[in-house]
């Protein structure tokens, strides 16, 4: 499954939506978070109704193996910028790495990153997490491409790009079912033994909600770290929720058990 027939990669790129082959790169399209803005705001409808997590927790030093396995767990599905470390870090947040150390231990949950960085940031993402498998899908012109990064080495489905087939693909990005999907196959679990941790409502934890996966919502680690277009939206999001949601129970407690947010 997720370390099967990985070779090293010979893809390299800018910042941009999609990896690209030396010199042929074309333009950037737009950054991270820009790009799922124009690619979810349609959406927003949608979204708003199933932001509601199934467990909100300060942050990832709140979950223990052990209440996740009670809970049916098998696999998480991870953000990072926001969720483990502030926006372009190089490492974990110092107050949360003995927390995802105890989380990644073991070998009994399954582990799996989504990100919808761009793709110097993906690579950057390889190297502070060599261990867990990295996800990517682009919908290219004629049928959509699944990239699995483990370290240096990478392996796409349903086969290598063919030459120039990149340059018009377009990197989909949270909170596209596509991007579930995959992470579902390359864990080799069902979505209701699987929990997206995020730290964002319309992205992680609308995905998850949307492919029937469990969600886990954790407050944002260094929101100034993101652009100011990013924090006006985060504020934005909040707000709706509050309003949304102002009259319903809070999420359920992950050491408790609860699920009354499902």
């Amino acid at each position: 499954m997720i370390q099967k027939e990985l070779q090293p990669s010979a893809l390299h790129g800018g910042d941009t939506g999609a990896p690209t082959r030396g010199a042929s790169a074309s333009a950037p399209r737009g950054g991270d978070w820009l790009s799922t803005i124009g690619q979810e705001i349609a959406r927003v409808p949608l979204l708003l109704r199933h932001m509601r997590a199934t467990w909100e927790v300060p942050g990832i030093d709140a979950l223990q193996p052990a209440a996740l396995e009670r809970l049916g767990i098998r696999g998480i599905v991870w953000d990072v910028d926001g969720t483990l470390m502030r926006r372009g870090d190089t490492s974990v947040a110092g107050h949360l790495q003995s927390a995802l150390d105890r989380l990644l231990a073991g070998g009994r949950i399954r582990h799996a990153i989504v990100s919808n960085c761009g793709e110097a940031r993906f690579l950057a993402l390889s190297r502070i997490f060599p261990e867990v498998p990295l996800l990517r899908v682009y919908r290219a012109p004629a049928r959509l491409l699944r990239r699995l990064r483990l370290g240096d080495a990478e392996r796409w489905s349903p086969g290598l790009p063919a030459a120039g087939e990149l340059e018009s693909a377009r990197a989909l990005r949270k909170p596209s079912p596509e991007l579930m999907r995959f992470a579902l196959a390359e864990l080799g679990l069902p979505a209701a033994q699987v929990a997206l941790v995020g730290d964002q409502r319309l992205t992680d934890i609308a995905c998850a909600n949307l492919a029937g996966l469990r969600s886990v919502k954790v407050q944002t680690l260094g929101r100034e770290s993101f652009p100011f277009a990013v924090r006006c939206l985060q504020r934005a999001e909040e707000a709706a929720y509050r309003v949304l949601y102002r009259r319903t129970a809070h999420a359920g407690s992950v050491e408790a058990g609860s699920v009354e947010a499902a």
